[in-house]
């Protein structure tokens, strides 16, 4: 039996001692995947920047010239992508830099800037605000005002500028006009007032818009979008809110209120930052207006579905102050800063708008809207009008034009990447590359596989071993009763 154990032991260890046919790790494989991450890492950050710096364009063109010319050597790098930016220097007021600034786009919570602008303009400074049935349902952002609670208006401008609260635009626009449609023909009324010149469409007093805003939202230029920004630093009340990071307050109800600012990140990051608004809806995209003070100059951004807005407002903002006020172009500049009136002076004209227009051939009398459209004879100011190459001539700014206002839209993300030829062949590269590594790891697997069955190592187990004892055993009984019987 002993024996025998040790011949299975032999067997066993002869058996698993044969060379194994089983093949190294495909080192090559994991080469290639080593150099393919390696080239990603490197490479596509300079295709992503060469993307978008053809899309970080400075240029203005004269509508009396059919070249187009550069206008100012302002841009020193690429900014991240967006629909739309346009830079103003606000004490001359001239345009800087700007990019489909004429274009009309969804401008989220930046409407708010316009919003209070009316607000301080049509209310007394101690009036107050109450809530109704439309604020006490307003979403995402709310402060809470509860229907029938008047608030002050100091605490409710505070909500909507330094939270960007919903129900506080509400509550406004209620408690100035009554209603949303009727408010939303004060806001086209103010914003020609102001001199907006890219027809604006107003409808919602907090920005929303798609389904979830009223009428279908809002659509305004980034130029126009700067005209109310800088008109709004004009009043000191609204330009001391947008400079606060919180705001704390007890409300009407015995409610005490911690506010953080939606633009905190750029108040604390950028040095002379006072702040302004940023805005977000899913079709409107990341937008910020971003203001700035430096060595007694002050400078505005507005950028519109970007892809890192706060970063493209700093860039933009960078560039005007590196730019002496001598070498600023003065092609493009906004009109002087004014307020919203209540009420047109009788018998005052408005600037040319396109018929049908409110206060555009009315002498400043608005032609009501209903609640379930917009004003008559305005469908062709819809989403789905072509874009202006600019101001009409005759109309404030008309001396320069936007560049590209009615290009193609630009690319974001990762498309805006792949659109660059070195990142297209480097996509190449790296699909030829994954596919010779998975044809090295699919090949070693097999191999390896074919390896582990031919190599099947001998082990017998104790009932093998048992059976071998028993069956000499057996024998041995047999030959000695064998013998036994053949004895004489």
């Amino acid at each position: 039996m002993g024996s025998e154990r040790a011949a299975g032991a032999r067997a066993g260890a002869l058996v698993t001692a044969r060379p194994s046919s089983r093949s190294p790790l495909p080192w090559r494989a994991v080469s290639l995947l080593s150099l393919l991450a390696s080239l990603t890492v490197w490479c596509a950050p300079a295709a992503g920047a060469l993307q978008r710096s053809d899309h970080s364009r400075t240029l203005v063109t004269s509508t009396t010239t059919a070249p187009r010319k550069p206008r100012a050597a302002l841009a020193t790098g690429p900014l991240p992508a967006s629909a739309s930016y346009v830079l103003v220097d606000v004490d001359t007021g001239n345009v800087l830099a700007a990019d489909h600034e004429h274009a009309r786009l969804p401008p989220a919570s930046l409407t708010k800037i316009l919003t209070a602008l009316i607000a301080v303009t049509y209310l007394p400074a101690g009036a107050r605000v109450p809530g109704t049935a439309l604020s006490a349902h307003a979403y995402p952002n709310d402060v809470g005002i509860e229907k029938g609670v008047a608030w002050p208006l100091h605490d409710v401008l505070e909500s909507l500028l330094v939270l960007s609260a919903n129900d506080a635009a509400y509550s406004l626009a209620q408690r100035i006009s009554g209603s949303l449609a009727a408010f939303g023909t004060v806001m086209d009324r103010s914003a020609e007032q102001l001199g907006m010149t890219d027809v604006p469409q107003f409808h919602d007093p907090a920005g929303l818009d798609g389904t979830e805003g009223f009428d279908g939202g809002n659509l305004v230029s980034a130029r126009d979008l700067a005209i109310a920004g800088r008109d709004f630093l004009q009043v000191p009340e609204l330009a001391r809110i947008v400079t606060q990071k919180s705001y704390h307050f007890v409300d009407p109800t015995g409610t005490a209120h911690d506010l953080p600012s939606m633009d905190y990140a750029f108040l604390v990051s950028y040095p002379g930052a006072i702040g302004m608004k940023t805005g977000f809806t899913d079709k409107a995209g990341s937008c910020i207006m971003a203001a700035a003070k430096r060595d007694g100059r002050t400078m505005l951004a507005v950028v519109m579905n970007g892809y890192n807005p706060t970063q493209s407002a700093i860039d933009l903002l960078n560039q005007g102050f590196r730019a002496p006020v001598s070498a600023e172009p003065i092609t493009d500049r906004l009109p002087p800063p004014t307020r919203p009136r209540p009420r047109p002076p009788p018998g005052a004209t408005s600037s040319p708008r396109s018929p049908g227009h409110p206060g555009g051939a009315h002498g400043g009398q608005v032609t009501k809207r209903s609640a379930s459209g917009p004003v008559p004879g305005t469908a062709s100011r819809g989403p789905d009008r072509p874009k202006r190459a600019g101001p009409r001539v005759g109309a404030p700014g008309a001396a320069a034009v936007g560049v590209g206002a009615a290009a193609a839209p630009r690319r974001h993300g990762l498309s805006s990447v792949l659109s660059a030829w070195p990142a297209q062949l480097l996509l190449l590269l790296a699909g030829t590359a994954a596919l010779v590594a998975l044809w090295e790891l699919w090949s070693w697997q097999q191999v390896s596989a074919r390896g582990r069955r031919s190599v099947k190592p001998y082990r017998p187990g104790r009932a093998q071993v048992n059976g071998i004892a028993g069956g000499r055993r057996r024998r041995a009984q047999l030959v000695a009763s064998y013998r036994r019987h053949e004895r004489p």
